[in-house]
């Protein structure tokens, strides 16, 4: 299980990311901190069979709503990029996606957590929203973690690590 978390801690909701990876350092749950282009994305999760990717997105929605899309061998990412307004990072996740069936590295599972953002403004912290979502989240993630069982077919709660 791999936790892939995006964005940019200086762009007020953007931060989203970045907080939630702090956060699930913080419950022991290993997160790599991604800008969220998609050539980072396709180096990051080369090999790994279950990705979870966190970012901050635009639909609309209520600021700090959790939205979750899952694409298995990359399909179906058209219905996450049609949820979307726009995407801060350009190249981004639907197109690391699309990159990666086409040069065959595609996680065959993964699960895109976009929480909605209130603001991207230089210089701000995330809004109230927006943090309360990512502690949800990161709680929620590092309990999955916890319970995912390790290479000796053990879950990790149980052997206590």
């Amino acid at each position: 299980m791999l936790i892939l978390c995006c964005g940019n801690a200086d762009r007020g909701d953007d931060g989203a990311g970045p907080a939630c990876a702090d956060a699930l350092r913080m419950l022991h749950a290993p997160a790599k901190c991604l800008p969220g282009d998609a050539f980072s994305l396709l180096d990051a999760w080369t090999g790994h069979p279950k990705v979870f990717v966190v970012d901050a997105i635009v639909t609309g929605a209520e600021p700090g709503r959790l939205h979750r899309f899952e694409i298995r061998n990359g399909e179906n990412v058209e219905q996450f990029e049609k949820s979307l307004g726009s995407s801060s990072h350009g190249f981004g996740i639907a197109e690391a996606f699309r990159l990666g069936r086409l040069t065959k590295n595609v996680p065959p599972e993964a699960v895109i957590y976009g929480i909605e953002a209130e603001s991207f403004e230089w210089g701000a912290g995330l809004s109230r929203a927006v943090h309360g979502a990512v502690q949800q989240l990161a709680s929620a993630l590092a309990l999955e973690f916890a319970t995912q069982p390790t290479s000796s077919g053990q879950h990790r709660l149980a052997i206590g690590s």
